[in-house]
């Protein structure tokens, strides 16, 4: 695993030995990154079950503004901290170091919003579904934000969850990417309201 593409560039990051944390391949992530067209600059970034902290930090790289991990597994903590120091990324990193309900919850009460929200849940336990209603529920998606969530072609998403809709999908070999962003935003646009391209949300294009 490596940093594609900014600041800490090359940079290779420590990898988990055996199956309990499942990084994000190099080529999938490099898609979506391709895929997420906006700039990064002042951009807010939440990632998920973050593990090695692959995609948080490559966001980092690029220029966002803040970056907070939420993760708990003991193992992912101990490799997660030492590539953003590896990176150099420290200044503009949280880390959250509980489960992810509750990690939610806390910037819920903190009153907090992600233009850009990585999840990448364990394959095939139930979290896909769970993890979007919960984002929803708590409201860390800004409005013109996207969610990006990685889980195995055996665990379909349903095209919405409330008001998050379903904008795009990639599939690569057994992982899918699921691209979901405010339904809202998009009506808004279809009665002419102000608003970002009326064909992206945060950089994503929509499909026709």
């Amino acid at each position: 695993m490596r940093i594609i593409a900014g600041r800490a560039k090359g940079k290779r990051l420590n990898s988990p030995k055996g199956q309990r944390i499942r990084p994000t391949a190099d080529r999938v992530k490099e898609s979506v990154f391709n895929m997420l067209t906006q700039p990064w600059e002042d951009q807010r970034v939440l990632d998920l079950f973050s593990g090695t902290g692959s995609l948080g930090l490559e966001a980092a790289s690029r220029g966002a503004r803040e970056i907070v991990f939420v993760e708990n597994a003991r193992s992912a903590l101990d490799i997660l901290k030492k590539n953003i120091s590896w990176c150099g990324l420290g200044a503009s990193v949280r880390v959250l170091a509980m489960p992810v309900l509750g990690g939610l919850t806390r910037l819920e009460q903190q009153g907090e919003s992600f233009h850009t929200i990585f999840a990448d849940p364990p394959y095939d336990k139930g979290w896909v579904v769970r993890i979007i209603r919960a984002i929803r529920a708590h409201r860390l998606l800004a409005m013109d934000g996207v969610l990006v969530i990685e889980h195995s072609f055996h665990e379909p998403v349903p095209e919405a969850v409330g008001d998050l809709r379903r904008v795009n999908q990639r599939t690569y070999g057994d992982t899918v990417i699921s691209f979901f962003g405010l339904e809202e935003l998009e009506q808004g646009r279809e009665n002419g309201h102000m608003g970002p391209s009326s064909s992206s949300f945060n950089g994503i294009v929509l499909p026709r």
